[in-house]
């Protein structure tokens, strides 16, 4: 009797390793890291967005986001794709009805405050097609380093679904918000501007100026990068590139100061004109 118990000990751990499976989930107890994607987590990512934004595969959707180590959480109305590891790779939310073209990233939404809020309830109110939003704090792995910022990562879950938006909405808008400290600017003009604009490059897009003209309604002071402001304008940004990258024009980078975003969180009326100002970019 004795002698069995260490082979049943010996089963059970060998049971252990060969059913574990491939992807691991970090414990609740374990600090949220980045773990950077491999290629082949990238190109399963990629597609996966792709049947998301086409609402098609649903099935194989499901079941490619677990392998991915997301939480599935669906209604009538959406699909949330939840970092249920809190490896740093995103979460995102698509629409089953609204097919506008219209997303919007908020990749800093720990450190940017409110964007994440902003950005959330501009898909449940909205006509909005996907949202995009991190998952960690981009300074989850060093301090003193932005090394979990999706905005700037070169290969990330963020740059997959940049990847799938451009193939699924040629002529969609790509939006990702942000917040600035106006006390933390250099230029006048970045200190008393309320947002900053730009597509991260020297050039203004129709879509741009479209936007500044709309949000100058409810008396914001807009300017464009560089033309007005040379200040926050994206240029190193890597969604941004890779839409550019795969010849597609529609990103736009909003730096939004402190207290209209505030604002945002508290006065519908508000909001309600940001998002117009946002979906007429669809037209």
């Amino acid at each position: 009797m004795h002698n069995r118990i260490p082979n049943i000990m010996i089963m059970i751990v060998l049971r252990v390793i060969v059913f574990q499976p491939l992807y691991c989930v970090a414990s609740t107890d374990e600090k949220p890291q980045y773990r950077q994607p491999s290629l082949t987590q990238l190109n399963k990512a990629e597609q996966l967005f792709i049947w998301l934004f086409s609402q098609q595969s649903l099935k194989k959707a499901h079941i490619s986001a677990k392998e991915l180590g997301y939480h599935w959480q669906e209604n009538k109305n959406s699909i949330h794709l939840k970092d249920n590891g809190k490896i740093g790779w995103g979460d995102y939310r698509f629409s089953k009805h609204k097919t506008s073209g219209i997303v919007i990233m908020a990749p800093h939404r720990y450190h940017d405050k409110y964007t994440g809020v902003i950005t959330k309830t501009l898909f449940n109110k909205h006509n909005l097609t996907s949202i995009a939003l991190n998952s960690i704090s981009r300074y989850s792995n060093n301090q003193q380093q932005s090394s979990a910022d999706l905005a700037h990562l070169a290969n990330s879950l963020h740059t997959a679904y940049a990847r799938a938006f451009v193939t699924q909405f040629p002529e969609g808008k790509l939006i990702q918000l942000h917040g600035f400290n106006a006390h933390k600017r250099r230029t006048i003009t970045a200190k008393m501007a309320d947002a900053i604009l730009s597509n991260g490059t020297a050039w203004s897009s129709k879509h741009l100026l479209t936007l500044q003209t709309c949000l100058s309604k409810p008396g914001w002071q807009s300017v464009r990068f560089p033309q007005q402001v040379s200040e926050l304008g994206g240029s190193k940004n890597s969604i941004g590139g890779v839409l550019r990258y795969m010849g597609h024009s529609g990103f736009i980078h909003i730096e939004l100061n402190a207290s209209i975003r505030e604002k945002l969180v508290n006065n519908k009326i508000l909001t309600t004109t940001f998002a117009h100002c946002i979906l007429g970019l669809a037209l």
